[in-house]
C-alpha cells in the first residue's frame, strides 16, 4: 500500500464537504471503531472520519462527548502524520481513478464489515454524491463501500445502481500486482543486505497473529522488515517457528514481481 498524499488545501475542502453530507448516526462509534479507519487505510475513511466531527449529525458537540470527539481528532492526526504525505499542491489523479490492491481491499472491505454507527437506511443520491463524493474521490471508498455493502437488500433501486456505477467508474481494483518490482541482482542485493545487517533478530518470532495483524495490512512497509526476519537470526526450530517462515516466504514471493531488465533511469 503507497502512502496517499494530501495538501492542506484538499483537507480544508473536505473539511467543507463534510459538513453538507446528510447522514445520521444510529450510535456513536466506539474507540475500537475509530482504531480500525485510522488505520494505515486512514486516506480511505478521511471523509468518514471529518464528518464524525465536523457535521451536526456527527458525534455531537458536548461535554459528554467532548473525550470522543477528542479522541477522534487526535486519532486522525496521528494516522495522517504516520500514513500520509502532506504536499503543498494539490496532486490530481492522472486519469481521475484511484487504484488499490488485493491486500488493501480486503482490510478495507473486513473493516467496513465490522462497523456500525451509521443509518443506512437511504444511499446518497446522484446528485449528492457528484456534488460532494467525487470532489473527494481519494478519501471517500470507505464512506461509499459503508453505503454499498449496507444497502445490499436494496441493491434494485436507482440509488444503489448508481453508486455501484461511480464505484466503479472511479476505483480500480488491480488484482494481480507485484507490490515490488525488481531484477534478480537487485533482489539478491537486498536478502545479502539484510544478512549482513548488524542488528539481529535473535530468537524472536512474529506470531501468525502479528503476522496477520500487523505486517499483512501494511505490507508495503514492512517487506524489507520480512526479509530482516528470514534473514537474519538461528533457523527455525519449533513447529510454529516453521510455519512464521512459511507465511513470511509466502509473502515474499507472492509480492515479488522479478523483472529481466534494470528500469532505466528518465534523463
Amino acid at each position: 500500500m503507497q502512502k496517499m498524499t494530501i495538501s492542506y488545501d484538499e483537507y480544508d475542502d473536505l473539511c467543507e464537504i463534510a459538513q453538507k453530507i446528510v447522514c445520521k448516526l444510529s450510535r456513536l462509534p466506539t474507540t475500537e471503531e475509530i482504531d480500525m479507519m485510522t488505520s494505515c487505510h486512514i486516506g480511505h475513511f478521511l471523509l468518514l472520519l471529518t464528518w464524525l466531527v465536523e457535521n451536526e449529525n456527527g458525534i455531537p458537540d458536548t461535554q459528554e462527548n467532548k473525550q470522543l470527539r477528542e479522541y477522534v481528532n487526535d486519532k486522525i492526526e496521528d494516522a495522517m502524520c504516520n500514513y500520509m504525505f502532506f504536499t503543498k499542491q494539490t496532486e490530481k489523479l492522472t486519469d481521475g481513478c484511484v487504484y488499490l490492491d488485493i491486500n488493501e481491499y480486503t482490510q478495507i472491505y473486513n473493516i467496513i464489515k465490522k462497523i456500525e454507527f451509521i443509518h443506512t437506511e437511504e444511499i446518497p443520491a446522484s446528485k449528492e454524491i457528484q456534488e460532494f463524493f467525487l470532489p473527494s474521490i481519494k478519501f471517500c471508498f470507505g464512506f461509499l463501500l459503508f453505503f454499498l455493502y449496507k444497502g445490499k437488500t436494496v441493491k434494485s433501486s436507482t440509488r444503489y445502481v448508481f453508486l455501484k456505477q461511480f464505484m466503479g467508474d472511479h476505483y480500480e481494483l488491480l488484482q494481480n500486482r507485484k507490490l515490488v518490482n525488481m531484477t534478480l541482482p537487485e533482489y539478491d542485493n537486498l536478502c545479502a543486505s539484510m544478512s549482513n545487517c548488524l542488528i539481529r533478530r535473535e530468537n524472536w518470532w512474529p506470531s501468525v497473529e502479528e503476522i496477520e495483524d500487523i505486517i499483512i495490512p501494511n505490507l508495503r512497509l514492512c517487506y524489507e522488515f520480512i526479509l530482516w526476519i528470514i534473514y537474519t537470526g538461528p533457523a527455525p526450530e519449533t513447529a510454529e517457528e516453521k510455519e512464521v517462515v512459511k507465511i513470511l516466504r509466502s509473502l515474499i514471493r507472492n509480492n515479488t514481481n522479478i523483472t529481466e531488465e534494470v528500469n532505466v533511469p528518465w534523463l
